[in-house]
């Protein structure tokens, strides 16, 4: 697969032969209706496979429409929202073109397609994690991608999903395995393959929110019936924008460990995020925050004795910008120690513990301190000046570079008369250079605060929904919990009230008929647990409380109050049953905390 190509603005990590795009119900392309079908997966995988047939069966007149298919925001983002504010289905889909020329039959060429949480600047190549996949004699069967007990890749196909109570390794995909026959005049051939990305289904409950049961045989390809607590795939994403990358699977030609889209035709990405600021706003409303994930240095560095850096081009942002890059996973400590070792000046700072500010202007260096084998999960935030104006569009380009090496060997010593030439020679020649490891994109379109109101509410209720189902020990929570609250503070800005959202998967709204009007209820909800552990925010204020009600489930409650803090503090090292009733209308919200009484059932 070809990447960016060689001309301007032709960036290996935007890949021209994967597409990705979204269709609502009754629209057409490559000739097909999208959403024919008795359900939003039937109509999606019936489409995707007749519109791969269609490009196959004539890439000399389709081929055109698949390179004219459009890149901006409107068709090349893919959607949270199951449905637009008319009610109609929204799908997602992804195409991608293998070309091949040679003079021999390639046969079982299939290309598989992974969706990665958040966007990336680690796509490194490794089969054992986030490439895993299920091999039986000729047929291999991409499954999900694991980081200690997280789910960190989604495989998806033009085929059905297997039910969940089947293994993952069951999964066919046919019309993604094509046998290519080379062109009798030796032009290149292009073969086509596609996939429902079918990240908005909600009410799709087939995969643990993480890696843990009591049947460890579970772990590799399922099935995951026997798991607690099933999620959607809309509930394993990070962000309101994915990074999706396509692997041509070919046995006579594998891909090399440590390989990354920048280096291999075998792995091509799209790696582009859009996110809104208004024009020109309050100070929220001009906050641009995108998730992302980024590999820790390793423990062990190469021969330049230099850790992974994090670097970031701020190409036109505008003077005055303030980025910040939270890290929680890391400390701004650690990052600025390894800052002060290599550079004779910087601008780094550190805002908190875990996050640096810097200027946003030219480009900047972040040192990525060691860490183990998963990936850190982090928080762009760019704070853009009152200046900014409806139309203007400001793209910033983030990348993580590493070090490789090399080592000659030495040169044989083939006779007595050598050994003079090899002790000049000496010790083998080494050799250490730098290159990007993984990159993404991040466009800032500028736009009105009415304009951009409503779909920023939708995401607010989707992103809350999403925020329910992440398990507090993870590495996410904490970015998370960050990023939603810059969300609601978008909300607020362009003139919307995030207290009236609920959390919703479909992006429903208070008087929109979807969504029940958050107006305490009479319906109480009643959780009994214990004490988990004590929630501050950045001022050091109480802010919350987290409650084990068993084993690995735990729920965060929001509150404040200093001597509900002190109660809560001597019943988490008491270990006393809590009881914590909440209205139904928001059940993060405590109206009566009781300790003691009955038994939790919670882990001791």
């Amino acid at each position: 697969m070809f990447h960016g190509g060689s001309g301007p603005g032709a960036e290996w990590y935007l890949s021209v032969d994967i597409k990705v795009f979204q269709l609502k119900a009754g629209e057409k392309m490559f000739g097909l209706t999208a959403g024919q079908g008795t359900s939003p997966q039937d109509g999606a995988t019936t489409w995707i496979q007749k519109t791969i047939d269609n490009l196959n069966t004539d890439p000399a007149g389709l081929g055109p429409v698949f390179d004219g298919m459009s890149s901006d925001e409107d068709t090349a983002a893919l959607n949270l929202l199951q449905t637009d504010s008319s009610g109609n289905n929204i799908y997602n889909f992804a195409l991608a073109r293998v070309r091949y020329q040679d003079t021999q039959v390639a046969s079982n060429v299939s290309v598989f397609f992974r969706i990665f949480a958040a966007q990336q600047v680690a796509t490194t190549y490794d089969p054992t994690t986030t490439y895993r996949s299920y091999t039986s004699g000729s047929t291999v069967v991409p499954v999900l991608g694991l980081q200690a007990d997280e789910i960190v890749t989604i495989p998806c196909f033009a085929t059905p999903r297997v039910d969940a109570s089947q293994a993952l390794s069951r999964q066919t995909d046919p019309k993604n395995t094509h046998t290519i026959n080379p062109d009798p005049l030796g032009a290149v051939v292009d073969t086509f393959y596609g996939c429902w990305l079918d990240i908005n289904q909600p009410g799709d409950l087939r995969f643990p929110d993480r890696m843990v049961a009591n049947t460890p045989a579970d772990y590799p390809y399922g099935p995951y019936g026997s798991f607690n607590n099933l999620v959607s795939i809309l509930q394993l994403v990070r962000s309101q924008h994915q990074c999706l990358v396509c692997e041509v699977s070919f046995a006579p030609d594998p891909i090399t460990v440590g390989d990354d889209p920048s280096d291999t035709d075998k792995l091509a990405q799209r790696n582009l995020a859009f996110v809104s600021s208004a024009n020109p706003g309050v100070d929220p409303s001009r906050i641009i925050p995108q998730t992302f994930e980024l590999k820790p240095s390793p423990k062990a560095l190469k021969l330049d004795q230099k850790p992974d850096e994090l670097v970031i081009d701020w190409g036109n942002v505008p003077s005055g910008s303030v980025a910040q890059i939270y890290l929680p996973g890391t400390t701004s400590t650690a990052i600025l120690a390894w800052a002060g070792n290599l550079y004779t000046t910087h601008n780094l700072k550190a805002a908190d513990p875990h996050t640096i500010e810097v200027n946003a202007g030219g480009t900047t260096y972040i040192p990525i301190p060691k860490g183990g084998l998963v990936n850190l999960a982090g928080l762009l935030s760019i704070q853009l000046p009152a200046g900014v104006k409806k139309g203007d569009n400001y793209e910033v380009v983030v990348r993580q570079i590493t070090s490789d090496d090399y080592t000659n060997p030495l040169i044989p010593q083939a006779s007595e008369q050598n050994k003079k030439a090899q002790a000049i020679v000496g010790a083998p020649p080494q050799y250490a250079w730098r290159h990007t490891s993984g990159i993404f994109k991040l466009n800032i379109p500028v736009d009105t605060k009415t304009e951009l109101r409503e779909t920023e509410e939708r995401y607010y209720a989707i992103l809350q929904f999403i925020a329910k189902a992440i398990p507090v020990a993870t590495r996410w929570y904490p970015v998370f919990e960050r990023y939603l609250k810059q969300v609601a503070g978008r909300v607020k800005g362009f003139g919307g009230d995030p207290c009236l959202i609920l959390p919703s998967g479909t992006g429903a709204l208070p008087g929109d008929g979807k969504q029940p009007e958050p107006c305490g209820g009479d319906q109480v909800v009643k959780f009994v647990g214990k004490v988990a552990g004590l929630v501050y925010d950045h001022f050091g204020d109480f802010d919350g409380f987290i409650l084990e009600e068993r084993c690995d489930h735990v729920r965060r409650f929001r509150c404040r109050g200093y001597r509900l803090a002190q109660v809560l503090r001597e019943a988490w090292k008491d270990r006393a049953t809590v009881t914590v009733l909440t209205d139904s209308c928001d059940e993060s919200c405590p109206i009566e905390v009781i300790v003691g009484g009955e038994p939790s059932g919670c882990c001791d």
